[in-house]
């Protein structure tokens, strides 16, 4: 029989560990509490001389920097000491801790008992949850801890009323007792602890495995020995994990750059990320100074202060104690969203009401409604962010980094707890009802954190948390079943089945050996780990995979199963350096370019969920499909130059290559650094450095080599070259790679915005490599593109008037309202610009009445409106506070607003270049308001003040610094510079496309016609000059028809840059990869381009684009329209540039 710990086994010793493993708890918690009620005692502030707000704030929150201390040295000691032998250090630290403070006169003596009681929770705090997962059963564990942490809120709770009782105290006695009551936890612990066992995970990675038999048996109980089968097969499946981990070898440095075994970073992440999400949701705003807060920022006396937060203090334990129902029910995830989600309703109420109070509201209801939402809080808190935060790190982590990484854990929870107890006094004096709304964001971003990131561990054995790791799941798993799944997935169960049918076998094995050996049977004994019948013979990840392709079969057949076995393989065999470097094409058969073999590496990743490769614009459809493939990364070098550029490559698994290789487009000053883009097309990808290392840094920062010198390898590398010569690399390798032999590889580029301008430099400069070729949004013509962000800030100073953001929306609203209706529907969408050019007159707007509260705004330049700024940030852009507006139109609002429209002239009325679209946003034109002032100024979007600053001036310098002196001239000069200066490189303007026509590609090229940013007829320009330069002698029906066999055209009603508007709820093109891919290699001709609404009334509507020239026009507000075309239409997008002397293309 096992042996019995304090007189029990079986479940009365898991209680027995339970009450020890609390009453740290309610100790952590009583300490948490007590300090901040002690320090609103009338005594104790005359004591230490009134401390100042800051300093009570450095007094209490010292406490924490101690317990951080103490939380990170259990990683060296815990594991010497044992979980109970730490416990017991702790615990005698926090009454020297004690001690100290009781008897403090001067506020240094104080601090430094403050940081010695620290010390000794920090290390309790972080081993205690740690020696109870450790011993627990699977289906009790979490109710296990979360009793801890209900004996946490137990202690906060005692320490509210044991100060609430002694503020009636004479003199000091009122604040010093309750600082001394902690030694009666001291006590309690010394009088449990030493008569407890140990972890037996932990005895057998020490290898005391007798001792480690002996306390499974014991917590087995029933009657249960160290040889009973049940305590041996959990026992072989502890040893075996421990076995497989083999961090020994692996320092702090290795695990903590990512160089230990797989999964491990990963595991202390999340679990330190955890224990951080618990501190920084507010609570200890409320723990620490609930008194505080109702007596300075709610205004309610002393005395009812105390009641309340006592009250609370009890509300608090209610809701923590109701967790226990349901933290196995329905899961660590669900919970923890759902607690989450409350809390951050709980402060935006209590931030409402405050700000209603300041703002000279009814304080006392007010009040009323903010104290019971502080209720709430601790109500939604205890059932949740309370408990799953300290219940995860002691699942999560590997057996070997449980005690590390749960000290990194509470070492996160204590140095967090610190900055929220040392903010929160400054920031309710400083910041008002604001400080709330901070702890509502904060507390709404665990959802998708905990969702995203954060796999299921109730149900789970602590091995089975490990078996899930060791699959390599990716970053996001809300789609895998193993991660998300609430009951016990089937494949551990069935595991765990094999495992202990295995013991079984080696039992019978191990008594037939016993008949003539001089030992028995049993997992210690030497002779038994080191015969043939070892344990470690069949490995838990053997029996994972044969237990997971057992389940698999039974749902295919044999040879579906054989395929599968032989497709992992195949990637296996292809994805080696070797054939790597034996699939590179040989030096002297790519002109100039000289591959470098010893630089290549090659590593298959299996089971990758991926984003989407840079601005790529397409949707594959498979967004929650993972994929597998081959890693590659190597360096070439141009002859004779002795420079080296890395590359990227993802070969997809060979089962799923389709003959494809594909590149995707950057934004803004960015290549793509995604290699990874083409996966979800059967194809190929690659990304490069470009030679100035544009992985990791931009193009305008690297444009310059110093004030004066342009960087030309750079300017052409970013212009062209790089991504040809990445091209030119990486068909004949991906044909290599895969043995193709004389297989056709089929080549794809896609991008939007620059990424549509980089695949037009492709087409124009590489375009015999490529066989298809989506091309959105082009921001071609660099010079004019750029310089055009500064012009209608240089409308606004010409003018000297800066009219309100607000009117500028109102204009952009109004005139969307206004020529809606004259396509044929009225959907909310301009599909015809050109109807509104032609018919509607900006002037009607004077006078109409405009509001917007008060807001914070963005000035994106580079053409990502304000209101897309949820969707992507562009490089450069400025944020700046907006009051409350409201007024009427005024003539001058219009004039910014037409100037804008009109587009660019010279002082002689020369036109320089495009005009945005009628009914655009007109965010460019926003002022940025000065807050000190109170009035409306010039804003510069930074991207195109960094173009004048960097391309023009040749100055290191961001953006410009004001426009002094700036004309309408100026600009065509800054234009003309740039476009003389780069029309080689980046204008990307050549219209003569022969060499790409006659190879047989296709290209589909659009453009949002409602674009801020590039404007529309940028795109309709070019595909004149390629029609006039291609087809000169040709009429237009002719040439249409000419150019429709390889470059088609769409405008896009309605939308934005590079999606859809949130203006204008019209369609957007979502599936071009697969429109391409038939035509180039199916030979189905696109006629029209599906595009899909996304928003709105017409929410899910799929429309055929018109292609270029042709234009929509419904009938009777059909859904239906017809492409039809009227020559003063498509005059209102032809353009003549005189203001230049060059021909602009």
């Amino acid at each position: 029989m096992a042996r019995k710990y304090l007189g029990g086994s079986g479940e009365r010793l898991t209680v027995w560990i339970s009450i020890a493993a609390s009453t740290v708890l309610v100790f952590y918690g009583y300490d948490q509490g007590v300090f901040g009620n002690v320090i609103i005692s009338e005594n104790f502030l005359h004591t230490f001389g009134y401390p100042s707000a800051n300093m009570q704030g450095v007094m209490t929150s010292i406490y924490n920097i101690g317990c951080f201390i103490g939380a990170m040295s259990t990683v060296w000691t815990g594991d010497i000491l044992g979980r109970p032998r730490q416990i017991l250090l702790g615990s005698a630290v926090i009454g020297v801790g004690a001690i100290i403070q009781t008897c403090s006169w001067t506020v240094a003596s104080m601090m430094v008992g403050r940081i010695v009681a620290g010390l000794g929770t920090g290390m309790n705090t972080a081993t205690a949850g740690v020696w109870q997962a450790e011993t627990s059963k699977m289906n009790s564990r979490g109710k296990l801890v979360i009793i801890q942490m209900a004996n946490c809120i137990t202690g906060f709770s005692i320490s509210n009323w044991l100060t609430l009782g002694f503020s009636f105290a004479p003199r000091d006695i009122a604040w010093r007792f309750p600082l001394a009551f902690q030694l009666f936890f001291t006590l309690c612990i010394f009088a449990m602890c030493p008569f407890l066992p140990d972890s037996p995970r932990l005895l057998i990675r020490k290898g005391k495995h007798d001792e480690a038999l002996e306390v499974l048996a014991a917590l087995e109980g029933h009657g249960a020995t160290p040889e009973s089968p049940s305590v041996t097969t959990q026992y072989n499946i502890i040893k075996d994990i421990l076995d497989r981990e083999q961090m020994n070898s692996y320092t702090w440095m290795q695990l903590l750059t990512g160089k230990g075994p797989s999964g491990v970073l990963r595991r202390m992440l999340l679990g330190a990320w955890m224990q951080a999400m618990n501190q920084i949701s507010g609570i200890n705003v409320t723990s620490y100074y609930m008194s505080y807060i109702f007596i300075n920022a709610l205004g309610i006396s002393e005395l009812l202060s105390r009641i309340l937060a006592a009250a609370g203090s009890v509300d608090y334990l209610i809701f923590a104690c109701l967790a226990y129902l349901v933290i196995e029910r329905y899961g660590r995830r669900k919970v923890m969203m759902v607690s989450a989600g409350a809390c951050s309703i709980c402060w935006i109420v209590i931030a409402a009401s405050q700000g209603q109070t300041e703002a000279g509201g009814d304080s006392y209801k007010l009040g009323i409604v903010a104290v019971a939402f502080f209720f709430a809080f601790f109500a939604s808190f205890g059932m949740g962010v309370l408990g799953v935060p300290w219940l995860y790190p002691t699942e999560i982590n590997a057996l070997e980094m449980r005690t590390k990484g749960a000290s990194l854990a509470m070492a996160t929870n204590w140095i967090c707890n610190y900055g929220v107890v040392q903010a929160t006094l400054p920031g309710i004096q400083n910041l008002g009802y604001k400080f709330w709304i901070i702890w509502a964001v904060i507390c709404f971003s665990f959802i998708p954190i905990t969702y995203l990131f954060y796999p299921e561990t109730a149900n789970r054995t602590l091995e089975d948390i490990d078996r899930f790791f060791e699959t390599s799941p990716g970053i996001l798993i809300h789609r895998n079943k193993l991660a998300v799944q609430l009951h016990r997935p089937a494949e551990f169960i069935e595991a765990d089945a094999r495992i202990a049918a295995s013991e079984e076998r080696y039992a019978e094995e191990g008594k037939e050996m016993s008949a003539d050996k001089p030992f028995g049977f049993h997992p210690t004994n030497p002779a038994f780990l080191n015969s043939s019948h070892s344990f470690d013979l069949v490995t838990f990840r053997q029996i994972f995979s044969q237990t997971t392709t057992m389940r698999h079969t039974s749902r295919a057949t044999a040879v579906a199963s054989f395929v599968a076995s032989a497709h992992a393989a195949s990637l296996a065999d292809v994805c080696t350096v070797a054939n790597v470097q034996a699939a590179l094409p040989a030096n002297g058969t790519l002109l100039g370019l000289d591959l470098l073999p010893n630089t290549v590496t090659a590593g298959a990743v299996y089971n990758a969920t991926l984003g989407g490769g840079g601005m790529s614009m397409s949707s594959s459809g498979n967004d929650s499909i993972t994929y597998s493939y081959c890693n590659v990364t190597m360096s070439y070098a141009h002859t004779g130059k002795g420079d080296a550029i890395p590359l990227k490559f993802a070969f997809p698994a060979p089962s799923d290559f389709a003959n494809r290789f594909y590149l995707s487009g950057g934004g803004g000053f960015s290549l793509s650094s995604d290699a990874t883009g083409g996966l979800a097309h059967g194809a190929a990808s690659g990304a490069t450095s470009a030679g100035y290392d544009a992985f990791d840094i931009s193009y305008d920062e690297a444009v310059l080599y110093g004030n004066g010198t342009i960087n030309w390898d750079a300017t052409y590398a970013f212009a062209y070259t790089a991504l040809g010569e990445l091209t030119k690399i990486g068909k004949p390798l991906t044909k290599s790679f895969y043995g193709m032999n004389d297989s056709k590889i089929y080549t794809y580029f896609e991008g939007c915005s620059d990424g549509g301008r980089e695949a037009m430099s492709q087409v124009q400069r590489w375009g015999e490599e490529y066989d298809g070729v989506i091309a959105g949004a082009p921001a071609f013509r660099f010079a004019q593109q750029q310089v055009l962000h500064v012009y209608p800030a240089t409308i606004e100073a010409v003018m000297d008037y800066y009219p309100e953001p607000c009117a500028l929306d109102k204009i952009v609203n109004a005139t969307i309202a206004a020529c809606d209706p004259l396509d044929g529907r009225t959907d909310g969408v301009i599909s015809r610009t050109d109807l509104c050019q032609l018919n509607f007159n900006l002037s009607s707007l004077i006078g109409e009445s405009y509001y917007c509260a008060a807001q914070t705004s963005s000035s994106l330049g580079f053409g990502f409106s304000k209101r897309e700024l949820n969707k992507r940030q562009a490089p450069g852009s400025q944020t700046s506070s907006q009051p409350e507006q409201n007024g009427t139109i005024s003539s001058k609002d219009i004039a910014v607003a037409q100037g804008v429209y009109d587009g660019l002239h010279n002082s002689k009325g020369e036109r320089a270049y495009i005009a945005w679209q009628i009914g655009s946003d007109l965010s460019d034109a926003d002022p940025t308001y000065n807050n000190a002032t109170g009035a409306w100024e010039l804003n510069i979007p930074s991207t195109g003040g960094e173009y004048v600053t960097k391309f023009v001036q040749l100055l290191d310098l961001d953006n410009l610094t004001d426009l002094n002196n700036v004309t309408y001239d100026t600009l065509v000069e800054w234009m003309n510079i740039g476009m003389v200066r780069y029309l080689d490189s980046l204008q990307t303007t050549l219209p003569d496309l022969t060499p790409f026509q006659s190879s047989g590609a296709k290209m589909i090229h659009y453009h949002g016609e409602s674009d801020p940013s590039i404007p529309a007829a940028s795109s309709v320009h070019y595909w004149q000059s390629v029609r006039s330069i291609m087809y000169p002698n040709m009429t237009d029906s002719e040439a249409q028809e000419a150019m429709a066999d390889w470059y088609q055209f769409y405008l896009v009603p309605g939308a934005a840059h590079c999606g859809a508007n949130s203006l204008q709820p019209g369609p957007y093109p979502q599936d071009n990869m697969a429109t391409i891919i038939d035509w180039v290699e199916n030979g189905i001709k696109p006629s029209r381009l599906n595009a899909t609404v996304s928003s709105g009334d017409n929410e899910g509507e799929v429309q055929q684009l018109c292609q270029w020239p042709a234009r929509p026009l419904w009938s009777g507000n059909s859904s239906d329209f017809e492409c039809v075309q009227d020559k003063a239409s498509i005059e209102s997008w032809t353009y003549t540039f005189d203001a230049f002397k060059l021909p602009v293309y």
